[in-house]
């Protein structure tokens, strides 16, 4: 499985960050930095 990084300067809240990470979620393990 891949691991893919999200990372955002905008808050963990922010509602595209969710958007992007559910979207992502399929692919692989999804880890958040903000």
């Amino acid at each position: 499985m891949k691991r893919i990084l999200i990372t955002n300067d905008d808050g963990f809240e922010s509602p595209g960050l969710h958007a992007l990470a559910e979207a992502l979620r399929p692919l692989g393990h999804v880890t958040i930095v903000a």
